[in-house]
This record gives C-alpha cells, structure tokens and sequence, in this order.
C-alpha cells in the first residue's frame, strides 16, 4: 500500500469548527483507504498539553506532522490547504523532499496506478 499524507487545515480558534476539520482531514483519509492507500495526516499526533498557548499547540501538532510527511511517499492537499499555514509548510516539505504533491484525487490515482 503506498503510504500518503493528507494535509488539511486544522487549528482554528473556535474549538467545534477545529474539530469539524479534524474530522473532515479523517473524512479523506478513509477515501483513500478505500483505495488501497496507508494514510498519514494531522489525526495521528498528540494534543498539545492544556496549558499551551496556541502557538505552542500548534508548535507541538508539526513536531509531529512534518516527520510524517517525511515517511509518507506523496502528500495530497485537501480543499480550503491555501489558507493554512500548516498545509503549506508540509507542501514545502513534501517538495524539498523531491515527493509529489497531489490537489486532486484523480491526481493521486493517477501516480499510484502509474507505479503499480
């Protein structure tokens, strides 16, 4: 199973919309299972200790991302990754790393039957 990173926007100030994208980055995650990829994304580290201001949390939740990109080979943007800075730092990654970086899901079911 190719391994791939989803990158969805996550941190919000308002705790119900953070949680809603939360749950909208696992939404894609399992459209790509279903297509036979092993999904990495923001649903896999650690909340930040309560205590963390919001940088700090945020500081904490890349710490862990920005590895995962680094184990994934190919990172998918979801909508809406322009205004997040956390998709654009794991964009930057992924392409300093020389890995693709895929907008669409047609995108991503084109390289995986093209390494198959």
């Amino acid at each position: 199973m190719p391994l791939l990173y989803v990158s969805h926007k996550i941190t919000s100030p308002d705790p119900t919309l953070q949680a809603k994208n939360l749950e909208g980055a696992g939404l894609w995650a399992d459209r790509f299972f279903r297509q036979g990829f092993t999904c990495y994304g923001p649903w896999n580290v650690r909340e930040a200790p309560p205590y963390a201001t919001p940088e700090e949390a945020w500081d904490h939740a890349m710490a862990q991302c920005l590895p995962l990109v680094d184990l994934c080979e190919a990172l998918f943007l979801c909508p809406g990754w322009e205004s997040s800075r956390g998709c654009r730092d794991e964009m930057n990654r992924a392409m300093n790393a020389g890995k693709p970086v895929f907008f669409t899901i047609e995108q991503v079911l084109e390289w995986k039957e093209r390494a198959a």
